[in-house]
């Protein structure tokens, strides 16, 4: 007989194989699902391979040679990248620019850097010209005789313009000597156009040749049109130019133009004397000179009649950002606007994002350094939009704070907002006012106002009276002839 020990050994024993069986049973059950998913193509990860009995996996041939080749390909890769990184320091890179990159350009120079799409080739310091003239043209599908690289330099009057490289001298030295260094190395491609038939872009005289751009001013939209450029002789007089550019902006042969030359920022200067050569009419004369024309109008027609007027008022420009006063953390929207503006202008640019009357907009300086609505501006400010930005905090967004009126601000400026208790024939009802009598007024005034905002009854005197409360104390209140600006309604004093 066994004692009763071993009759509980005996019990857990039979208990711990019975479990383990149905384990093992469970996870074949389980396996044999997973095979049968498998075989019908579902949540297999091991595509390419063969299910043998006990689940085990065999790899088929294909398989093993593409994983292979895979990891193959990725060792390579890897070696490529560490070679660029080990050789990084013998390459630099050419941004190129063809001549549709300056095409809807507003601002001065041919192209603003921080907008423009560049054709990026990364190439060795030490690939000649010659070759970099060749993966060019080889790249871009034109024989090398249609192409001609001009190299963008930057001027001591804060202007950058295409130079020219001399192939013949220049060929056989290295694009690093050429560039003086310079990396990234910005280049305009020019290239023969597609429609004009010819073979090879035209011959250029370095000593007796000038490359000079276009830019058409159209008043009417205020905008800038990009004209191409051309090749001209520095003894040609100015007039030549005229056929040129009519034909280049559409107009009669016979337009009378005015042209401009573009200096630098902010400097547009008017070509006066058309029969003088352009190496004496145009100041310091080289390759990438700009001429800006535009038809001879009437200066009084439009807002910027002249280009000469655009370029200082895009010099002016500003992004403000206007944000409502009345609603809290209002991110506000943000309109480009010139420094030079005067309040008036402000009021209309905004009223019209805004969609309202510009005589319904009060506007609020920044508080010093802060980003909260300081003191109100008068409608009848005299200063600039300059001067308003001087209070708002350094490299940060510019801001401006608005609220809109009920009444315009001219009347409002004209007036003294006054706030006192309204109560009812039965003392029961209470209701703020805010009234604006005239600054010059009486108490009957801001009495007739208030009058404006309530309903009296019917069998009422309809007169109204005006009451003092001091420290919880009701007095009589002022006469009515007692002008406004004897009544003080601030710390605890109160009107009813």
């Amino acid at each position: 007989m066994m004692d009763r020990k071993q009759r509980l050994t005996l019990a857990v024993n039979r208990d711990s194989e019975c479990g383990t069986l149905a384990t093992r049973l469970e996870e074949r059950r389980l396996s044999e699902e997973r095979v049968q998913r498998r075989s019908r193509g579902k949540d297999s990860p091991y595509t390419g391979c063969e299910m043998h009995k006990g689940g085990e996996m065999m790899w088929s041939g294909s398989k093993i040679r593409m994983l292979s080749e895979r990891l193959q390909e990725e060792k390579r890769m890897e070696q490529i990248r560490r070679k660029e990184r080990n050789e990084a320091h013998l390459y630099m890179s050419v941004q190129v620019l063809l001549e549709d990159s300056f095409e809807g350009h507003q601002g001065n120079d041919l192209y603003d850097p921080d907008k423009v799409h560049y054709r990026i080739y990364r190439v060795k310091k030490q690939t000649t010209i010659q070759e970099l003239v060749e993966q060019l043209a080889d790249s871009l599908n034109y024989p090398m005789e249609q192409i001609r690289p001009w190299p963008f330099s930057y001027r001591s009057n804060q202007t950058c313009r295409p130079t020219l490289v001399d192939l013949e001298s220049d060929l056989h030295k290295t694009v690093l000597d050429v560039s003086e260094n310079q990396n990234p190395w910005n280049v305009f491609v020019e290239m023969v156009p597609p429609d004009s038939g010819l073979q090879s872009l035209p011959s250029f005289d370095k000593d007796s040749d000038v490359l000079l751009f276009f830019k058409l001013y159209d008043p009417r939209s205020k905008r800038i049109h990009y004209c191409g450029h051309h090749y001209m002789p520095v003894a040609a007089k100015v007039q030549e130019l005229i056929p040129i550019l009519n034909e280049r902006a559409g107009f009669p042969p016979d337009t009378d133009l005015v042209l401009y030359e573009e200096i630098k920022p902010n400097m547009v200067e008017r070509i006066e004397n058309y029969s003088e050569p352009l190496e004496k009419v145009l100041e310091e004369l080289m390759d990438g000179d700009i001429i800006v024309f535009q038809k001879d109008e009437r200066d009084d027609l439009y807002d910027l009649a002249t280009c000469r007027e655009y370029f200082r008022d895009l010099f002016h420009r500003v992004e403000v950002t206007f944000c409502d006063k009345m609603i809290p953390n209002d991110s506000g929207f943000t309109i480009e606007l010139s420094q030079r503006m005067t309040y008036d202008q402000m009021a209309r640019a905004v009223a019209q994002r805004v969609g309202t009357d510009p005589y319904l907009l009060q506007f609020f300086k920044c508080q010093n350094y802060k980003d909260s609505p300081g003191h109100p501006l008068r409608c009848t400010y005299e200063g600039t939009l300059k001067e308003l930005l001087v209070y708002c905090k350094p490299k940060t967004p510019k801001k401006i704070f608005y609220q809109q009126l009920s009444i315009r601000i001219n009347e409002l400026e004209n007036k003294k907002q006054f706030k006192c208790i309204w109560v009812g024939p039965k003392l029961k009802e209470e209701k703020e006012l805010i009234l604006y009598p005239n600054k010059n007024g009486t108490v009957a005034d801001l009495l007739e106002e208030a009058r404006k905002q309530v309903e009296l009854s019917e069998n009422g005197t309809g007169k109204l009276r005006i009451f003092e409360i001091n420290c919880n104390k009701i007095a009589s209140g002022p006469k009515e002839d007692t002008l406004l600006e004897a009544l003080n309604s601030t710390g605890t004093k109160v009107y009813r």
